[in-house]
């Protein structure tokens, strides 16, 4: 049995992920992309990041934006992980190296966010540059930075981000829809968010402005924890966070996935799906 807080940090944590996407039962073209990197850094703990995009607009235009968000990120967050190039909305200066020790969750979180707003700039900037064949182009997005036992996350849209501990599942992202504003404002019961006919209305995407405003979530994870990203295309489909947490517990995050997705195309598969499943071991 697990203890709860209680690590040996004499053993870096490891992260192991896994990420897929399917075009689902009905549509012709997937619109959701995703993205898992893990690696070794210099201390010898794993550091990775975990990205769900789910485009909008007419034709390939959603497909394009998905891609483009997830481009945009781990461009981003590339020097993170050794890339030589860093591209990232505005300098760093305002964060001194020593708070990077004192305060790392904030400085993954800041950096995190930075990726997410030179993403809507990506967009924002390509669809004014390509008006004929952009359309009403756009993406959700949720995300996470994983470093050692530290976890922060980002979302804009109605994709989520969830966390599973001890047995529990637990939504960290809040969905920016009309319907789920509904909810949190008592105007709907909270089964709305899977029957609404206007459920699909999203109150917030990259790509609509030159400035977005960004969701961030910390969390510390401990042993056999495991995180969940998935577009709507999954979590509206299966209905039921029992089955997603049935599935978390189905074996390693690349069993979890396929029998997510299995269990979306189950129920209709009416969606484009977009999962990514990670999990933090102690070895």
């Amino acid at each position: 049995m697990t203890t709860r807080g209680i690590h040996n940090l004499a053993m870096p944590a490891r992260i192991e992920s896994a990420a897929a996407t399917h075009v689902g039962r009905i549509r012709e073209i997937n619109q959701d992309a995703v993205y898992e990197r893990v690696q070794k850094t210099v201390a010898g703990e794993s550091l990775a990041l975990l990205i769900v995009a789910d485009g909008v607009g007419g034709h390939k235009a959603g497909q394009i934006a998905s891609e483009l968000t997830i481009d945009a990120i781990r461009r981003a967050m590339g020097d993170m992980f050794g890339d030589k190039k860093i591209d990232v909305t505005r300098p760093l200066s305002d964060i001194a190296t020593v708070e990077v020790v004192r305060r790392p969750a904030e400085f993954l979180e800041e950096r995190l966010r930075r990726s997410v707003e030179k993403a809507n700039v990506t967009l924002f900037q390509y669809a004014a540059d390509n008006r004929d064949e952009a359309g009403n182009l756009g993406s959700t997005v949720t995300c996470a930075l994983l470093k050692g036992d530290m976890a922060v996350g980002a979302n804009v849209g109605d994709s989520r981000t969830y966390h599973m501990s001890n047995d529990e599942l637990v939504q960290l992202t809040r969905d920016h829809s009309l319907v789920y504003q509904m909810i949190e404002a008592g105007q709907l019961p909270p089964e709305a968010v899977y029957e609404h006919p206007q459920r699909n209305v999203i109150t917030r995407s990259l790509g609509n402005g030159e400035f977005v405003n960004i969701d961030t979530w910390r969390r510390q994870l401990n042993p056999g924890d495991q995180l969940l990203l998935c577009s709507d295309g999954l979590w509206e489909l299966v209905g039921n966070d029992d089955v997603i947490a049935d599935a978390l517990r189905s074996g390693p995050p690349a069993d979890s996935v396929n029998a997510l997705i299995e269990a979306a195309n189950a129920a209709g598969g009416s969606d484009n799906i977009g999962v990514v499943a990670a999990q933090l071991h102690w070895d």
